[in-house]
C-alpha cells in the first residue's frame, strides 16, 4: 500500500479540531464501560480498597513527606528490597508523585487510588492517540475539511485503544503492575506524539513536551520509556551529524525545523532524564542503575528464583529468552475457543525452546490473536512509512519515532518472565505504525468499488470486536481464575456466570465437575472439584487446589468482629481456634485505633509460635472473610476487603471453634462474641444440577 501525495499545507498539524477531540472523546467513553466494570469487578466503585500491592505508592509519598525513601516494614511484602536493613521498592515515582496531594492530606484513601490513577492513565492514553492520528491524518491529507471519515476514525482509535488491546485486559486487575504499564505506555505514546508533532512542524514546544513526557515515561516504567528516549536520542543524533555533513542537511527524517536549538534541548533532555534515573536508584538502592536483585526478599526466600538467576548468570534478562518469548507473543495461535463462559481463553502452557530457564510462565495470549486489528496494521503501516521514507512523503516524519518505539518492543523479548501484561509495552510501536496504515487506506479508498470498501470496512470491523472480546475474556479469566491470589468470592462468581451462562444460552456449557469423597492429593491444573457431600468445591492451580466456594465444615468462614475497646499493645484477640491443650493453634488479631493486623498463633515439638500480619484498616466492626482449610492447609484473611493474611502452613486440629482459642500464652478470649455468618452450598448444589 504506497501512500497517497498529500496535499499542501502550511507547515505542521495544527491543533485537533473541536469535532475530531468530540468524537474522540465518545470513542473514549464508550470504551471506559467494560473497562470500569472489569476494573471495579462489575461494582463501579472506583474507590474501593484492593487486596494487594495497590498501596505501594501511597506508602512511598508519606516516607517522602517524612524525609525518606523507605517504606514502613511490611508494604512491600516479597517486593521489598532490603537495603542497609530498610525497605526500598523498585516502582516509579511518578504515579507516586501524583498521589502526594491526596496523603498530604489523608491516609483513608490507602489503597484505594489505583483503579482512578489507571482510570487517568487510559485517558492520557487515548489523548496522545487522537493527536498522533491527527498528526498522521495531516501528513496524508493536509488541509483538507474533516468530513465524517475524520469522526469515525477519531472515535474507533480511542475505542479501540482502551477497549479492543490489552488495554483492557489490564483493568482485569487493580495493582501497581498494571498501573505502571499504563502510565509507562500513555507517557511514552503521549511524547511520541509531541516528537511527530515537532518533527513535521519544527516546533520546539512540542520537542520540550516530548522530552518532558518521555521523563515521565521512564520514571513509570523504564522499559517502555527507554523507547521514547531512543526515539528522541534518534532525532538528536541525526540533526547532530546533520550539522556536520552537507549531504545531510536537507533532514528526510523532518519537515521544518531542525538545528542547534534541536541538539541542545535534546542534550539537556537526555542529561535530565540519566541523571534523574540515577539519583533515584542511588536514593533507594546506593547505586545508579543496577537493581540489586540479590537484596530483594522474593529472591532470598524462593528457591526457584536463586535457581533461575543462578542459571542465567544474575539476570533476568538476556537473548537467551528470545525464542521463547517472540514465539509466544507472535504466534497465531494464542488463544483457545471454548463452549464454556466467557469462551475464549489462554492456550494451554507456553512451549519453551530450547535448555531456558524461565522464572515465570503466565498464561499468556499473543498479539496477533488477542489484538489483530493493531497487529496487521503495524506489518502495513511498516510498509507504509518504508515507501514514505523512499519518496519523501510527509509521513516520513513518523520513521524515526516508530524505530525508537519499537526498542521497548524488542526489550520484551529478552524478559525471562512471561506474561500478557507485557505486551503493554508494544502498544506504543503498535499505534506509530498502525495509524498511517489506517490513514492511507481511507484515503485510496475512493479508488475501488463500493462492494470493496464495504467488505474491507466489515473486516476492520470484526477485528476490532474480536479485540474487545478476545481482551475482555482474558481479562477477566486473569481477575477470576488466573491471577496468583484470587479471592474465594471472585473464583466462585466466575463458576455461577458460567453455569447460568450455560442454563440461558444454547450450546453453552456449564464447567465440567468432577465430584469426589475427599480432596485428591494430586492436584490437577484447570480441573473443577467438588465434595460429594457439598462442603466444598475447588479449581486446581499449579500445585495447589483453590477455594471457589467453602462452607465452616471445609474451612470457610464469614466473621462479623466488633473490635474491643481499649485494647493494649501485645494483646492477640482470637477469631478462630482449633485443638486443645496439648496442641492449638488460633487465627488472632492485634488491635490499635483504626487498625488491626491478623496473626496465626501455632503449637508445634518445637514450642508456641506467632506470626502476625500487616496493619490494616478497620472499622468499628469488621467483616472478615477468613480461610481455614485443613485440607489445603491455606490461611487467607480479609478484614473489609484488605487482605491482611495469608500462608499455607495451617497445622490441623480437631474441632475449630470461632472467637476462642485454647493456644493459651498471650491470647485472650474476644469480647463481645464473634458473629458467624453461616456459609451456605448454593453454587455447589447448582453445579450438581447442571451436571
Amino acid at each position: 500500500m504506497d501512500p497517497v501525495p498529500a496535499t499542501e499545507a502550511a507547515p505542521g498539524p495544527p491543533p485537533v479540531p473541536r469535532p475530531v477531540r468530540l468524537a474522540a472523546a465518545v470513542g473514549l467513553l464508550a470504551a471506559l464501560l467494560p473497562f470500569c466494570w472489569l476494573l471495579t469487578a462489575g461494582t463501579f466503585e472506583l474507590l474501593a480498597p484492593q487486596p494487594r500491592a495497590a498501596d505501594f505508592h501511597e506508602a512511598q509519598a508519606r516516607s517522602w513527606l517524612e524525609g525518606r525513601w523507605d517504606l514502613d516494614p511490611g508494604v512491600l511484602g516479597i517486593e521489598a528490597f532490603e537495603i542497609d536493613g530498610r525497605e526500598q521498592t523498585y516502582f516509579g515515582i511518578v504515579p507516586t508523585l501524583l498521589r502526594v496531594p491526596v496523603v498530604a492530606i489523608t491516609d483513608r484513601l490507602d489503597g484505594r487510588l489505583t483503579q482512578l490513577s489507571m482510570v487517568g492513565a487510559v485517558c492520557v492514553l487515548a489523548g496522545a492517540a487522537t493527536s498522533l492520528g491527527w498528526s498522521v491524518r495531516w501528513a496524508v491529507r493536509g488541509d483538507r475539511a474533516v468530513d465524517r471519515r475524520d469522526l469515525v476514525v477519531a472515535g474507533a482509535t480511542t475505542g479501540v485503544v482502551v477497549a479492543g488491546s490489552v488495554v483492557l485486559y489490564l483493568a482485569g486487575r487493580a495493582w501497581v503492575y498494571h498501573e505502571a504499564l499504563l502510565w509507562g505506555s500513555a507517557w511514552a505514546l503521549v511524547s511520541l506524539a509531541a516528537l511527530v508533532r515537532h518533527l513535521a512542524g519544527g516546533s520546539l514546544p512540542a520537542l520540550g513536551v516530548a522530552g518532558a513526557a518521555a521523563v515521565a515515561a521512564l520514571h513509570s516504567r523504564a522499559s517502555v520509556g527507554a523507547g521514547a528516549l531512543v526515539a528522541l536520542g534518534l532525532v538528536g543524533g541525526a540533526e547532530l551529524v546533520a550539522l556536520g555533513a552537507a549531504r545531510w542537511r536537507t533532514r528526510p527524517w523532518r519537515l521544518a525545523g531542525g538545528g542547534r536549538q534541536v541538539v541542545a534541548l535534546l542534550a539537556v533532555t537526555g542529561t535530565v532524564a540519566v541523571g534523574s534515573y540515577a539519583a533515584v536508584n542511588l536514593a533507594r538502592f546506593g547505586e545508579p542503575f543496577r537493581l540489586p536483585l540479590e537484596a530483594q526478599t522474593y529472591v532470598r526466600i524462593s528457591e526457584e528464583r536463586q535457581e533461575v538467576l543462578d542459571a542465567n548468570d544474575g539476570s533476568l534478562f538476556g537473548p537467551q529468552f528470545v525464542p521463547t518469548t517472540a514465539l509466544q507473543y507472535l504466534r497465531p495461535d494464542g488463544v483457545a475457543l471454548g463452549r464454556t463462559y466467557p469462551f475464549i481463553g489462554f492456550r494451554d502452557g507456553v512451549d519453551v525452546v530450547g535448555d531456558v530457564a524461565f522464572d515465570t510462565l503466565d498464561p499468556t495470549a499473543s498479539l496477533p490473536s488477542s489484538t489483530p486489528l493493531l497487529a496487521l496494521g503495524s506489518v502495513a503501516g511498516l510498509g507504509v512509512l518504508a515507501v514514505a521514507w523512499r519518496r519523501g512523503h510527509p509521513l516520513r516524519c513518523l520513521a524515526l519515532p516508530a524505530v525508537g518505539s519499537a526498542a521497548s518492543a524488542l526489550g520484551v523479548l529478552t524478559i525471562g518472565y512471561v506474561a500478557h501484561r507485557y505486551t503493554t509495552d508494544v502498544l506504543p510501536f503498535l499505534l506509530v505504525t498502525t495509524l498511517p496504515a489506517v490513514h492511507v487506506a481511507i484515503e485510496r479508498a475512493g479508488r475501488h468499488g463500493r462492494r470493496t470498501v464495504v467488505v474491507a470496512t466489515v473486516a476492520i470491523a470484526a477485528l476490532a470486536a474480536w479485540g474487545v472480546a478476545a481482551n475482555g475474556a482474558l481479562g477477566l479469566l486473569y481477575q477470576r481464575q488466573e491471577a496468583p491470589d484470587v479471592s474465594e468470592a471472585l473464583r466462585g462468581a466466575l463458576v455461577s456466570d458460567q453455569v447460568s451462562v450455560a442454563e440461558a444460552v444454547p450450546g453453552a456449557t456449564a464447567p465440567r465437575v468432577r465430584w469426589v469423597e475427599e480432596l485428591p492429593r494430586d492436584v490437577t491444573a484447570g480441573d473443577l472439584v467438588a465434595l460429594d457431600d457439598c462442603r466444598g468445591v475447588y479449581w486446581g492451580e499449579g500445585d495447589r487446589w483453590r477455594g471457589v466456594e467453602r462452607t465452616e465444615e471445609a474451612g470457610g468462614w464469614t466473621l462479623h468482629v466488633p473490635w474491643p475497646e481499649g485494647a493494649q499493645p501485645g494483646e492477640l484477640w482470637p477469631l478462630l481456634g482449633s485443638g486443645d491443650a496439648d496442641g492449638a493453634n488460633a487465627l488472632v488479631a492485634e488491635v490499635r485505633e483504626d487498625e488491626v493486623r491478623i496473626g496465626y498463633v501455632w503449637d508445634d515439638p518445637d514450642g508456641r509460635h506467632v506470626d502476625l500480619g500487616r496493619w490494616v484498616p478497620r472499622r468499628a466492626r469488621s467483616t472478615v472473610t477468613a480461610v481455614f482449610d485443613p485440607v489445603t492447609v491455606e490461611i487467607r484473611v480479609q478484614v473489609d476487603d484488605r487482605l491482611a493474611f495469608e500462608g499455607y502452613r495451617f497445622h490441623p486440629r480437631d474441632g475449630v471453634a470461632p472467637g476462642r482459642s485454647l493456644a493459651g500464652g498471650p491470647v485472650q478470649t474476644l469480647t463481645p462474641d464473634v458473629e458467624v455468618q453461616p456459609r451456605d452450598s448454593d453454587l455447589c448444589e447448582r453445579l450438581r444440577s447442571s451436571g
